[in-house]
């Protein structure tokens, strides 16, 4: 049996990432064009929020929500903010631009 090596899972994980970032670009962009932006918005964070649960219900990471400090309770509020506007301001750049392509090129600039 062959045990495949960190690197090459790093390498598969980085293509994978790749692949799906830009199916992001793409359906986002066609779902954009069908429905309003709070109702994507909606659909997007539900999903989200619905499989981030599955997986932490599965890892048992409910559990480590006890743990947390409330100096780590602000920042993590505080990152949150930050995620929801950068994901708000990426659609709304989908949605403005012509072409997802400069939003990718723009993106990819970070």
């Amino acid at each position: 049996m062959r045990v495949i090596t960190n690197r090459t899972k790093g390498y598969l994980f980085s293509l994978l990432a790749t692949i799906a970032f830009a199916n992001v670009y793409i359906f986002s962009k066609a779902a954009l064009n069908e429905v309003s932006m709070a109702q994507f918005w909606f659909y997007w964070f539900a999903t989200a929020l619905f499989f981030n649960f599955i997986f932490n219900w599965r890892n048992g990471a409910f559990k480590l929500i006890k743990t947390i400090q409330k100096e780590d309770i602000r920042r993590f509020m505080f990152l949150g903010v930050l995620e929801i506007v950068t994901s708000l301001t990426f659609f709304f750049s989908i949605k403005m631009i012509h072409d997802p392509a400069v939003t990718s090129f723009m993106g990819n600039m970070f």
